[in-house]
């Protein structure tokens, strides 16, 4: 893709990446702004890889909480099966109380 820039001495110039439009500032503003604008652009990388990586994360942690939900989900259905039955099977219950404690004391400290 390219750009066509108006100088402001009339001049038309096609730039047709970033490296012609540094080139540009070098030629018409000098090697202080040629650098500043590369410095600039170098930390806006930074900025842009390191929101990228929050990206990932949010998605990898939105990923992780739906698996630990949809897994508290079945524990709670398997409980309340076990509440509905006439004979209670308390071993069963505690067994199922005792996995969703685990669950969520180590989401609590992860």
């Amino acid at each position: 893709m390219a750009d066509t820039l108006m100088m402001w001495d009339g001049g038309i110039r096609t730039v047709f990446s970033m490296d012609d439009f540094i080139q540009l500032v070098d030629e018409y503003m000098g090697m202080d702004a040629r650098q500043w604008l590369e410095a600039g652009l170098s930390s806006s990388e930074g900025i842009w890889a390191y929101a990228e990586e929050l990206e990932k994360d949010l998605e990898r942690q939105k990923k992780h909480h739906r698996e630990v939900m949809m897994e508290l989900r079945s524990l709670s259905e398997k409980e309340a099966g076990l509440i509905e039955e006439k004979k209670i099977e308390r071993h069963e219950l505690s067994n199922i109380a005792g996995k969703i404690g685990v669950i969520t004391w180590r989401e609590i400290n992860s």
